[in-house]
C-alpha cells in the first residue's frame, strides 16, 4: 500500500515524471516507491528489535528488508528483481548473501523494476555503511575488542541500542531522499539527478555534517550511478548552484581584460540582482510571506493557484529583466531566441508552463525552520523521429496544425527564500528547449536506439497518452 500511495504522491508533486524520456524515469518511480515503503518499516520499534535480535545486529545478513523485497517483487509482478539487487541465496551453502556493488550493473539492466532495484540497493548500501560506523563502538564494547559476539542471543540492552541507531540512521536516510524531491528538475529525471538533489538538500539541512553525504556519494559511485555533465563526484561539484553563483558565471562570461569594463559589469551585476529581488517582492512573494503551517489550507491553495499566473507574468515582464531571468534559469523567453519548433502562445512568445508554486517548510538539524518557495517551470518543443524533418521545420518553420511526432520538454526548478527574495537554488535540465543534443537523446530513446523500449509496456514510441502507466507497469504479464 505504501509503495502504491508513494507513486500517487510523487505524481502529484512531479506530474512530468510519468513521461519516459530516458531509461531512468520509470525506474526512478519504482525505486522511490520501494525506498519509502521499505524504510518505513524501520519506524516500528518492536519489528526492528526483533530483526536486530535475529541478525545479531548484522543487517547485511538476510534481513527483514530482503524478505520484504521478495514479497514486493511477487506482488508487483516484478519477480525477484529487488531481492536480487540486494542479495541472493548461495546455491552451495544455502545462506543468503548480500550482493556486492557492481559499477556496470546499470549498463545491463533496462526493465524498470530491475533497474530501480539498483537505485534501492545503492541507497540501502549507504544506510548500511552509516549504520556500521555508528555502531562500531557498541560492538567493540560487546565483544571486548575481538569483533566477534559470543554465542547465543545478544543482550537485550544491546538489542535496544542497536535498534535505536538503526532507526535513527534509517530515518535520516529516508528524509534525505524525501527532501531531495524538491531539488530535482521537473522533467527528464535520472538517478544522477536524485543524487545531486540528495546532496544539495542535505547540505541545506546540515551544512556542517558531511558524513552522510560522503557515504551516499561512495555508495552511488560503487553502483555506477554518475550524474551526467558532472566531471567530479565531490560534494561541491554535485551541489546544485545558487542564483548568485549562476549570476556570477553569467556576468563573468562577458568580462574582458579591461579593468574599467570589469568594474562596470560587477556594478551591473549588483544592480540587476537588486532589481530582480525588488521585482519578486512586488510581484508575488509579498502574498505568501506570512504563510505558516497554521494557515488555512484551502486559502493557501487558492493563493498558490493564482501565484502560478503571477510567476508566469514575473518571468515575462520587462525586456531586459525577462531575458536575464531566462538566461539564469535556462528558459527561452522571447520569440527571437527560440527555434521555430518551440511551442508558442500569446504574442508569439515561447510558452512557459508554470506547473507548481508551493511553499515548503523544512526543519534543519539545528531545529530551526526555513521556508522556500518551490517553482517548477517547463517549456515544450515539437520533436520529429526523422532528423531531416526536424532540421527542415527548424529552418523553414512549421506546417499548420503540425504537432510533431513527440514532445521534447526542458525546464527548471527554482527555490526562493521569501524572506530575503534570494534565489537559493536553480535546478535546470541538462539542456534548454533549444538544445538539439538533448532532443536527439530523447528521440533515440523513444526509437529504441539505446537498446531499450520507451517503457515497459509499449513498443518504444509513445504515440498516445497513457492515463495509468504505473497500473499497467504493475500488471503480471505472466497471467
Amino acid at each position: 500500500i505504501a509503495h502504491e500511495v508513494t507513486h500517487a504522491l510523487l505524481d502529484g508533486v512531479h506530474p512530468r515524471f510519468n513521461e519516459p524520456t530516458n531509461i531512468d524515469v520509470y525506474a526512478f518511480h519504482e525505486a522511490f516507491a520501494d525506498i519509502i515503503a521499505l524504510f518505513q518499516h524501520f519506524s516500528y520499534p518492536q519489528v526492528l528489535e526483533n530483526q536486530i535480535k535475529k541478525t545479531r545486529g548484522d543487517l547485511e545478513t538476510e534481513s527483514l528488508l530482503g524478505q520484504l523485497a521478495q514479497d514486493f517483487g511477487r506482488a508487483t509482478g516484478g519477480g525477484s528483481a529487488l531481492r536480487d539487487a540486494l542479495g541472493s541465496v548461495n546455491k552451495v551453502s544455502g545462506a543468503w548473501e548480500p550482493r556486492k556493488p557492481d559499477r556496470h550493473a546499470l549498463q545491463r539492466v533496462i526493465e524498470p523494476h530491475a533497474r530501480g532495484a539498483i537505485l534501492v540497493a545503492a541507497v540501502f548500501r549507504a544506510f548500511l555503511i552509516v549504520y556500521g560506523k555508528r555502531t562500531e563502538d557498541l560492538f567493540r564494547i560487546a565483544t571486548q575488542g575481538t569483533g566477534t559476539l559470543p554465542e547465543g542471543d545478544i543482550h537485550p540492552d544491546l538489542t535496544r541500542r542497536l535498534a535505536r541507531e538503526a532507526a535513527n540512521c534509517a530515518d535520516r536516510v529516508l528524509q534525505m531522499c524525501i527532501r531531495a524531491i524538491d531539488y530535482c528538475p521537473p522533467v527528464d529525471i535520472t538517478f544522477g539527478d536524485l543524487l545531486r538533489g540528495i546532496i544539495t538538500a542535505d547540505l541545506d539541512y546540515a551544512p556542517q555534517d558531511d558524513d552522510y553525504r560522503i557515504v551516499f556519494i561512495q555508495s552511488f559511485r560503487d553502483w555506477g550511478i554518475h550524474p551526467r555533465g558532472v566531471t567530479s563526484m565531490g560534494i561541491d561539484s554535485l551541489t546544485w548552484p545558487s542564483g548568485d553563483e549562476l549570476l556570477r558565471n553569467l556576468v563573468s562570461t562577458q568580462y574582458i581584460d579591461s579593468e574599467d569594463v570589469r568594474t562596470s559589469k560587477v556594478q551591473q551585476d549588483v544592480q540587476k540582482k537588486d532589481e530582480m529581488k525588488r521585482y519578486m517582492k512586488d510581484s508575488f512573494l509579498s502574498k505568501i510571506e506570512n504563510w505558516n503551517l497554521e494557515s488555512d489550507r484551502h486559502e493557501v491553495w487558492k493563493i498558490l493557484r493564482r501565484l502560478r499566473v503571477d510567476v508566469h507574468k514575473w518571468l515575462r515582464e520587462g525586456d531586459h529583466i525577462g531575458r536575464y531571468y531566462g538566461e539564469l534559469f535556462g528558459l527561452v523567453i522571447f520569440d527571437s531566441d527560440a527555434r521555430p519548433t518551440v511551442y508558442r502562445g500569446e504574442y508569439n512568445f515561447p510558452t512557459l508552463e508554470v506547473h507548481s508554486v508551493r511553499p515548503a517548510v523544512r526543519q534543519t538539524i539545528a531545529g530551526s525552520y526555513k521556508t522556500d518557495i518551490v517553482i517548477e517551470v517547463t517549456q515544450r518543443r515539437r520533436g520529429y523521429f526523422d532528423p531531416e524533418i526536424q532540421k527542415a521545420r527548424d529552418v523553414a518553420g512549421l506546417i499548420q496544425n503540425d504537432k510533431g511526432d513527440f514532445t521534447y520538454r526542458a525546464g527548471c526548478t527554482i527555490l526562493i527564500n521569501p524572506a530575503t527574495q534570494k534565489v537559493r537554488r536553480v535546478i535546470r535540465t541538462r539542456g534548454d528547449i533549444n538544445s538539439d543534443t538533448e532532443l536527439e537523446k530523447v528521440r533515440k530513446y523513444l526509437l529504441g536506439i539505446y537498446g531499450t523500449t520507451g517503457n515497459a509496456f509499449d513498443a518504444g514510441i509513445r504515440t498516445g497518452h497513457v492515463d495509468e502507466p504505473f497500473a499497467i507497469l504493475h500488471q503480471d504479464i505472466g497471467e
